[in-house]
């Protein structure tokens, strides 16, 4: 998924959809009729961490995201010493991946873990190193974020050197985050584009604001700014009332997490993990529940799942039930 290339835009890609479904579900079939046999594979599993780098002006005490550093930096990271290749050597390096956003780095271990109780030893060993080797890298007055959400995110002037959006650019076309700030990697901006082409307008994602005797003023002011853009007053008719309002795929795909990845011994034993996390994923989800703040603004939610949903939700109005 991540391999250079040249992909199709919606209007191109959905003249070959036919193709690209059957295909798909002909290959799922074949693989899995190729993989059910499998048994006693070795368990491994693994995760990965979503960085964000922030800029800090201490004189002026602001927090900026910066919107062209991943590309240099994940140069610099895959160039350093303490990098190895993935393959070969004693697995405790580190792996660097693109993400989303032009302020986010992903970083993995170099190679699985196993099942020997004595690994889990090395998971924060692993997570130490990959922060200390980043670091490294970041200029005086940068620092690493591990958030869910950036707190600005999509606020004014949360993007660093000036950037601002535009609603009339060829990708978002959003009030609040500037195409500068996607990855140019083009899987990123030409997902970002599908979704909106394909929807038929911009992804509509909202939160309820937690309201206290300051709220009527930010929701005064995000109804201006959303009133005097084509079609605002569309959008103003189907946001909640009280709603603090997102109209970005960066809202969803410009947030970091953990996340952790198993391979199971084989069909059966994949199929109780599955069913066992079902169980625990909502638990999981409320303890570790930590975006309350959107846009700048305190939300009357704290976790960001429904977010994370609605940022890539490409269904047609009809598709939707409207």
């Amino acid at each position: 998924l991540l391999d250079a290339g040249t992909p199709l835009s919606w209007e191109e890609g959905k003249k070959h959809a036919h193709h690209v479904k059957s295909h798909g579900v002909e290959q799922f079939i074949n693989i899995y009729n190729n993989n059910k046999h499998l048994e006693s594979s070795p368990f491994l599993w693994g995760d990965e961490v979503e960085y964000f780098v922030s800029t800090i002006d201490s004189k002026a005490s602001t927090a900026t995201l910066p919107t062209l550093r991943a590309p240099r930096l994940l140069r610099e990271l895959d160039a350093d010493p303490a990098t190895p290749a993935p393959i070969g050597g004693d697995g405790k390096g580190v792996v660097w991946h693109p993400e989303y956003a032009n302020w986010m780095i992903e970083a993995t271990p170099a190679r699985p873990y196993g099942g020997r109780p004595e690994e889990l030893l090395e998971v924060e060993n692993n997570m130490a190193l990959r922060r200390e080797i980043l670091s490294r890298h970041l200029n005086e007055d940068e620092a690493l974020v591990t958030l869910p959400v950036y707190p600005r995110l999509g606020a004014a002037k949360f993007a660093g050197k000036g950037m601002q959006p535009n609603p009339s650019s060829d990708v978002s076309k959003s009030l609040y985050i500037p195409d500068e700030a996607i990855q140019p990697h083009p899987r990123f901006p030409t997902l970002t584009a599908n979704i909106r082409q394909r929807r038929g307008e911009k992804v509509m994602i909202s939160v309820p604001v937690y309201k206290d005797e300051h709220t009527h003023k930010p929701m005064a002011e995000q109804a201006e700014q959303i009133r005097a853009q084509p079609g605002g007053g569309d959008v103003l008719a189907s946001l909640p009332a009280d709603h603090i309002y997102m109209d970005a795929m960066a809202f969803g795909m410009g947030a970091g997490c953990l996340q952790v990845t198993f391979q199971a011994a084989d069909l059966s034993q994949a199929r109780e993990l599955y069913d066992q996390l079902a169980v625990m994923a909502p638990l999981m989800l409320g303890l570790t529940a930590a975006s309350p703040m959107w846009k700048g603004m305190l939300a009357d939610v704290d976790a960001r799942w429904d977010v994370i949903s609605a940022s890539v939700d490409d269904r047609t109005a009809g598709e939707r039930g409207e």
